[in-house]
């Protein structure tokens, strides 16, 4: 997504990246964009989801996925549920979204009232 951001920012846009991060070692993306870093104090358990990386069964795979997506679900909900967050969407007058698809915020963004 930083590239993507630095194309826009290169082209004359005001890019804003919400970065909510839930991996303990994340790090802000490295962008021309303005960057805001959210600390919910969600975290992955990355050591569970590692155990399971390198076996193949399914059982496996659902395991990680059951992992990984336990703190997207969690930020889901607090987004979803925030009027603060809502508020602040709205009162941005974004001219474009742009989500990576995991948590489907791109619905979250619409519902906010941004096509």
């Amino acid at each position: 997504m930083a590239k993507v951001a630095d194309t826009l920012v290169e082209a004359g846009h005001d890019v804003t990246i919400y970065s909510p991060n839930i991996h303990p070692d994340a790090r802000s993306p490295s962008t021309k964009a303005h960057v805001i870093d959210v600390d919910f104090g969600l975290t992955m358990d990355v050591e569970s989801a590692q155990k399971h990386v390198w076996k193949s069964g399914m059982a496996s795979y659902l395991e990680l996925g059951k992992v990984v997506m336990k703190p997207v679900r969690a930020l889901s909900e607090i987004l979803y549920g925030s009027q603060q967050f809502h508020s602040w969407i709205k009162h941005q007058k974004f001219d474009l979204f742009v989500s990576e698809g995991i948590a489907s915020f791109d619905t979250l963004v619409y519902l906010s009232g941004i096509k």
